[in-house]
């Protein structure tokens, strides 16, 4: 874990849990050069999404299991400063993930992602 600075940028936690919300609270700080997620599902159907900084969440519905990822403009829209241009990242690494353990990943304009 790298130390927080006071020009760290903004961290994905303590945020209200609604589609598009933002967080406004300090940042660890982390390199933003490449991330690495690491995927943990949870109860209530969610996926948990680790990296560095912080996390969130995707919807993982389990009655036909299946991980919902926003598309890039999507995420592009409500991802916090420290992930918008991760998207490139996130998406490979997440299929990789969805096929190793046989769920589907859908990807579309009406998904979201929850800033823990």
């Amino acid at each position: 874990m790298h130390a927080e600075s006071p020009t760290a940028r903004f961290q994905v936690e303590n945020c209200p849990r609604r589609p598009g919300d933002r967080c406004r609270s300090p940042m660890k700080q982390m390199d933003t050069a490449t991330v690495e997620f690491r995927f943990e599902p949870r109860w209530k159907e969610e996926l948990v999404v680790h990296h560095d900084g912080g996390s969130f969440v995707l919807d993982f519905p389990m009655g036909r299991p299946n991980v919902c990822l926003p598309t890039e403009p999507r995420w592009r829209s409500i991802a916090p400063p420290l992930l918008v241009d991760h998207w490139a990242e996130l998406h490979p690494q997440l299929k990789s993930w969805c096929e190793t353990n046989n769920f589907p990943l859908t990807v579309n304009d009406n998904e979201t992602a929850y800033w823990d």
